[in-house]
């Protein structure tokens, strides 16, 4: 009788340490699966925030490229307007608006013989020539600089130099502004 209980006994134990076995194999094959959802899911994430890494970089020269661009046009534009409203023609020759030539009042020429010595030829209401570039002109070298005034424009200027009696004079002045205006046109188109 004894031996039948202890039996019995056993046997429901070894079934109840079956079923704990079971129970922690199922257990265990349910942490695997998380354990690999929880990999696909962080392989998920790494791959999203590649991609964002990617698009932001993407995004990033895009923008770039397209500030560049636009940097390019203002510029282009800046430079249109400028070479626009920088030259108008009078009478043949190219002169420059008054805020880009620099223009003022004449005080007089001031012209410099071979020998050195300084002579004035002329004064009136023109260009103040006071010695900023130079041009050679059958051994005579013309001295001036145009000055900045809101009160002069080209046409003022042209028609000034216009009314010079002394011919060889007015054309040694046109000659040095046209001269002067080709060079910063020429700068201005290359730029």
């Amino acid at each position: 009788m004894n031996k039948k209980i202890m039996s019995i006994l056993v046997l429901e134990r070894d079934q109840a340490l079956f079923a704990k076995k079971e129970s922690l194999a199922a257990r265990d094959e349910a942490l695997l699966q998380r354990d690999k959802a929880l990999t696909e899911r962080d392989k998920a994430l790494i791959e999203r925030d590649n991609a964002f890494v990617r698009f932001n970089t993407i995004a990033e020269v895009i923008q770039s490229e397209e500030d560049e661009d636009i940097a390019d046009q203002k510029e282009e534009e800046s430079r249109r307007i400028i070479r626009r409203r920088r030259y108008s023609r009078i009478g043949g020759f190219w002169f420059m608006e008054a805020s880009q030539l620099r223009i003022n009042r004449i005080r007089g020429v001031a012209t410099t013989s071979r020998d050195g010595r300084r002579q004035k030829t002329m004064s009136g209401s023109l260009v103040n020539f006071s010695g900023c570039r130079t041009y050679k002109k059958e051994r005579r070298i013309l001295v001036y600089r145009i000055i900045e005034t809101a009160t002069e424009t080209s046409e003022t200027i042209f028609l000034k130099v216009a009314k010079i009696q002394d011919r060889g004079m007015k054309m040694k002045i046109l000659g040095a502004l046209v001269n002067v205006i080709n060079v910063e046109r020429r700068q201005a188109c290359d730029e």
